[in-house]
């Protein structure tokens, strides 16, 4: 899979939190997951989201606020 975020450091994108890793964190989904999925879903998955679930599959994100 082609790397779609470039520059950006996906490991530095989830907390390490034991809280979080526990109940939120799932395996990486498979192809067939993903087929599934998108069936059900009606529409096409990002790649972008998939390979961000490959990386870590649920979590708490570090950066949690948007500035405006």
């Amino acid at each position: 899979m082609a790397i779609i975020f470039g520059d950006f450091d996906t490991t530095g994108f989830w907390e390490d939190c034991e809280y979080a890793a526990e109940h939120y964190v799932e395996t990486p989904p498979t192809d067939e997951l993903i087929t599934e999925l998108e069936s059900h879903l009606g529409y096409k998955i990002p790649r972008s989201y998939i390979e961000l679930a490959n990386t870590q599959n649920g979590g708490s994100p570090n950066n949690t606020c948007c500035p405006t």
